[in-house]
């Protein structure tokens, strides 16, 4: 079933009691939203054409775009214990498809646009395939066979019925009923028609009685064309100047993948089944009521909170299937109806779980009051840059089923609907969730072309256990809800505290660490920078050519040593000189003026200051100041350093010196070994960084931040990529980094 119009998010007035309908008309009426009593929509005259839906013309323009598609099939399998009549079967479903005019419509192009064409009448045959006297194994593997044959055959549009049906009968009294429609002819709700008006027509055939079913106050056609007179002047206006002014300016939601998003879009999917606990249901519901929401805002808060933790975005839109049938005429009627709602988010300022949940809350209710207008028309009126890898508008679905079940019994049979994977996902995500007995269940469809099953598995964990931790305290802000269980919290709190302590308890410095690396992983490449790249082995040579020469300077611990070169690779070998040396490093941008670094120099006070001949104007006057300063360009002295030793140097440094000193906050921060240290240790107790992995950085490495990034990678033997300055301004050169 496609994401778009699950049976769904159930939010039409036909699941609410009067009293409840009534309280919701009273909430829009306080939001300026007037409900008026709705026309009843005619039949269309005989001479109309029979037009397509805006629904349907967005499907007919993809199947014209992408050719033979199987991504918009909707199968149900349908599993039948019983003494099953089939020819009374085959005769119920051929009077739904009589009875259902767009059950018997294929589309025609008429001066280069759809148009319905409906046949007068269409017989159904149903072939019957007998799987009895197969071995267990044998017929195991020939139903898989034959159900993905029925449910992943591509539709003709124009030439081909619709609607393919096929009965497997696997003992004298079990079969499995397999239908697949086109998503352009019939939506989720629409299987719950079907099965209703199989319920009444069966045993009429099967007794010989009456049909009962009541005639249909309109046909699909006949909504398809009331829809196009209806939704334009002031109707239309009044839609799309909310969702202009709601959507305008909306980001794509960029989560982090498992593989890279590839140019163009597959639609290859998998579905990943879950539960949660009934304990955990109850609560949820009894909290949503004592805040005056439904379970499907609390949800939907829940998860689009969790969405920005996973893409470090505040700004979120989430699709959300509606029923759309909003009519009492179209209530009974098979057809594409659903619609979908882009719900926009906004986490900016990271509030407290109950002050989104009040905004999800206005959201949704101003979204329902405007549903009217087609999703299709929405994305062409917004003028979206069409981008054939990712979906317009947003790429993660939310939908909550909350209506009962209906009966799929027949005389005599009884019949359970079977779950089934079609392997194809209409978006990168799409949660489903619904009310089962014992507690809420679901399932993610994911994108395989982008994620991995573990990853979705570990998405759902985090799910389950940020709902826990709302549960526990909606006032704290989102940044603060867990996302990790008290066992894992344990394990990793455990690691990491093993790896600091280790560390402590060695007295282990940063050039320590490294060093120990190059020792493990002396060939490997460390450090790459535009077209040079160094091994360990290389990156350490130099560094220790250069600290040798630092220490005939004086380099010691407590001296304070600026950095200002504008090669990453060079600025890189003269940091890790300087820790080698017993130094403290105060990193310092090239690009600054000159007014700037005087006022960093007069803040640090550095003792010495490394930099280049291009760059020593922009340190005129240190030598007259009040404390010593000297100024040293490396590149002058390139055949002197690299004359000196290339073996690690010894120093006084423990892992209480000082080995980063930077201006923040209106103050001198001073950072030693072993803080740094022990954070390395907790971040890859985290993230696992090994030797087979490689880390771009993008920030300006004179950045604090720069200096974790830069020892996290070379003490855990990765693989550190650093954009040249021009690389670094340009987010798109990123990409190609990442794909070199």
């Amino acid at each position: 079933m496609s994401p778009l119009d699950n049976a769904s998010n159930n939010h039409s007035q036909k699941s609410l009691t009067e009293q409840k309908q009534e309280l919701f008309k009273l909430l829009l009426q306080k939001k300026g939203i007037q409900l008026k009593q709705k026309e009843i929509i005619p039949r269309r005259s005989p001479s109309a054409e029979n037009c397509v839906s805006f629904a349907q013309q967005r499907l007919w323009f993809m199947a014209q775009l992408e050719g033979a598609s199987v991504a918009y099939n909707m199968p149900a399998v349908l599993r039948m214990k019983g003494n099953l009549e089939v020819s009374c079967l085959q005769n119920s479903i051929n009077a739904i498809v009589q009875r259902h005019e767009v059950l018997r419509t294929t589309f025609a192009t008429v001066n280069g646009l759809p148009v319905q064409a409906i046949a007068p009448k269409q017989d159904i045959i149903l072939p019957l395939v007998d799987l009895e006297y197969l071995p267990a194994d044998v017929q195991k593997q020939e139903i898989k066979r034959l159900t993905l044959e029925t449910t992943q055959t591509p539709f003709d549009l124009e030439k081909g019925s619709l609607l393919r049906i096929s009965l497997l009968r696997l003992h004298p009294q079990e079969y499995l009923l397999i239908l697949t429609m086109h998503h352009i002819i019939f939506d989720g709700w629409s299987i719950g028609i079907l099965v209703r008006e199989l319920s009444t027509l069966y045993p009429a055939f099967l007794n010989k009685e009456k049909i009962s079913l009541p005639e249909l106050p309109i046909q699909y056609a006949d909504f398809a064309h009331w829809q196009r007179q209806w939704l334009q002047g002031d109707v239309l206006e009044t839609q799309l100047t909310y969702w202009q002014k709601q959507l305008t300016g909306a980001s794509l939601l960029d989560l982090p993948t498992d593989y890279p998003r590839p140019p163009m879009q597959t639609y290859r999917g998998a579905k990943y089944s879950f539960k949660l606990p009934q304990s955990l249901a109850l609560s949820l519901k009894q909290f949503s009521q004592s805040q005056g929401v439904t379970l499907f805002m609390t949800l939907l808060t829940a998860f689009a909170s969790l969405l920005g933790r996973y893409s470090n975005q505040d700004d979120i839109v989430i699709g959300s299937p509606i029923a759309n049938r909003n009519r009492p005429e179209l209530e009974g009627l098979i057809g594409f109806f659903a619609n979908t709602l882009a719900l926009r988010i906004n986490l900016e300022g990271d509030p407290i779980f109950l002050e989104l949940l009040s905004q999800v809350r206005e959201v949704t209710m101003q979204a329902y009051a405007h549903q009217d207008l087609p999703f299709e028309m929405l994305v062409e009126k917004l003028k979206l840059e069409r981008n054939p890898s990712y979906n317009p508008l947003f790429q993660v679905m939310f939908a909550l089923q909350n209506a009962p079940s209906d009966d799929l019994n027949l005389p005599g049979i009884t019949m359970e609907r079977e779950e089934i994977d079609t392997g194809t996902s209409h978006f990168d995500l799409s949660l489903h969730i619904w009310e089962s007995t014992d507690g809420l269940s679901g399932f993610l469809t994911y994108n395989t072309d982008l994620f991995e099953l573990a990853t979705m598995a570990d998405l759902v964990s985090r799910f389950q256990q940020q709902l826990e931790g709302i549960l526990s305290c909606p006032t704290q802000p989102l940044s603060k809800l867990l996302l990790l269980s008290e066992t894992e919290q344990q394990e990793l709190l455990e690691k990491g505290n093993a790896m600091a302590v280790d560390i402590m308890e060695r007295g282990l410095c940063l050039h320590q660490l490294f060093e120990a690396e190059v020792e493990r992983n002396s060939e490997a490449i460390a450090l790459i920078a535009g077209s040079q790249q160094l091994t360990y082995q290389t990156l350490n040579e130099r560094a220790n050519n250069l600290a040798h020469y630092l220490q005939s300077l004086g380099v010691e611990p407590g001296i304070v040593v600026g950095i200002c070169r504008e090669h990453p690779l060079q600025l890189i070998v003269a940091l890790l000189a300087v820790i080698k040396a017993g130094g403290t490093c105060l990193l310092m941008e090239p690009a600054s003026s000159k007014a700037a670094l005087a006022l960093t120099c007069q803040r640090t006070k550095p003792n010495i200051i490394l930099t280049e001949q291009r760059l020593i104007e922009h340190f005129p006057q240190l030598h007259t100041t009040e404390w010593k300063c000297r100024v040293f360009c490396l590149d002058a002295e390139e055949e002197t350093i690299a004359k000196q030793p290339k073996n690690n140097p010894s120093s006084a440094v423990t892992a209480t010196t000082p080995a980063q000193l930077f201006y923040a906050s209106n103050r001198l921060v001073q950072v030693d070994h072993h803080s740094i240290c022990a954070r390395i240790a907790q971040i890859q107790s985290l993230f696992q960084l090994t030797r087979e992995d490689s880390c771009l950085t993008t920030a300006s490495l004179v950045q604090e931040t720069a200096f974790l990034e830069i020892f996290w990678t070379l003490t855990t033997g990765g693989k550190l990529i650093v954009p040249l300055e021009a690389e670094r301004q340009n987010p798109s050169r990123w990409i190609m980094l990442i794909g070199e």
